[in-house]
C-alpha cells in the first residue's frame, strides 16, 4: 500500500528537528528580509505543526 498525503506528511514532521525549522525560516528571511526573522519562524513552527496534527 502505498503511503497517503497525511501518512508522508506526519513521516516528515516526526523528523523535523527545530535546528531544520529555524534554517528554513533563516533561509526565507534571507531571501526576503522584507518580514523579520521572527514572522519566518513564526509561520514554519505553524507549518510543522500543522503537517503533524492528526485529520
Amino acid at each position: 500500500m502505498a503511503p497517503t498525503d497525511s501518512s508522508r506528511a506526519a513521516a516528515v514532521s516526526d523528523r523535523a528537528s527545530p535546528v531544520t525549522v529555524f534554517h528554513h525560516a533563516a533561509q526565507d528571511w534571507i531571501d526576503d528580509p522584507s518580514r523579520g526573522l521572527e514572522e519566518y519562524l513564526l509561520q514554519a513552527f505553524d507549518d510543522l505543526r500543522s503537517l503533524s496534527e492528526k485529520p
